[in-house]
């Protein structure tokens, strides 16, 4: 009252201790406001418990989550260390840790392993030619005559031609064959080649050098082997001589 009476002369009012206590008030309730919303649900929940005397409650609000609840005993933390951990409980004794049991795997590794190389070497023998040749020579069936060969290699590749060709035609698009691709085709011909000259089972020279060639395929140079620096080189490149140096 004293502050608006004098707001007729604010020249004598300007330096008024009141408005600084009013200024001061007022940064109070700003910054109160944020805390009094956070808090306004509490706070009428407590009113509502004081007026009414306990009656009249919601009880769900009795299944609120209550935060003193959530941390556990320290005997508790004790117990539970002491179980997973192996150490000595209150009474003081040691109580191994519990370890689940663990079936041995090893014997069934091996088989499996045994079993995996096993079926590489069936697929493998099944695909040799001295098998094939067997089977073609004891075999009832009428013998397969194709115009580029009768070898096991020759009738492989003229499958895949057969399958390329189907594909290219039924598609109308031209299959790129790659340079790996040429020379795997290329060295699977020679190997046709060296097969023809078995002409018979009885020709055990013919054998001999086929099973040569193909162990050479999987033969793995050692360090003692010299290496080779000049000649003719190998492959697609076989006809082009090689400088010596």
């Amino acid at each position: 009252m004293v502050a608006m009476v004098q707001l007729e002369e604010p020249e004598k009012v300007r330096d008024h201790p009141v408005f600084k206590e009013l200024v001061c008030y007022r940064t109070l309730l700003e910054r109160i406001r944020p805390l009094d919303r956070k808090m306004k649900y509490q706070v009428d929940k407590m009113l509502k418990v004081a007026l009414s005397g306990g009656k009249g409650l919601d009880e769900s609000l009795n299944y609120a989550p209550n935060p003193d609840e959530l941390a556990a005993e320290d005997g508790q933390n004790d117990e539970e260390d002491g179980e997973d951990g192996g150490s000595g409980g209150k009474d003081g004794i040691y109580r191994a840790p519990r370890l689940a049991a663990v079936p041995y795997e090893e014997e069934e590794r091996a088989q499996v392993k045994q079993a995996k190389k096993d079926e590489r070497n069936r697929k493998r023998l099944q695909k040799s030619i001295i098998l094939a040749e067997l089977r073609e020579e004891f075999s009832e069936r009428p013998t397969e005559i194709l115009a580029s060969g009768t070898s096991v290699v020759d009738k492989e590749i003229a499958r895949e031609e057969a399958e390329k060709k189907e594909f290219e035609e039924s598609r109308f698009v031209r299959v790129v064959t790659s340079r790996k691709d040429k020379i795997r085709k290329r060295q699977r011909e020679m190997e046709s080649n060296r097969a023809d000259n078995v002409g018979s089972i009885d020709n055990f020279a013919a054998v001999q050098d086929i099973l040569s060639l193909d162990k050479s395929k999987h033969r793995i140079p050692t360090p003692r082997e010299p290496k080779k620096v000049g000649g003719k080189t190998g492959g697609i490149f076989s006809h082009v001589d090689a400088p010596v140096s």
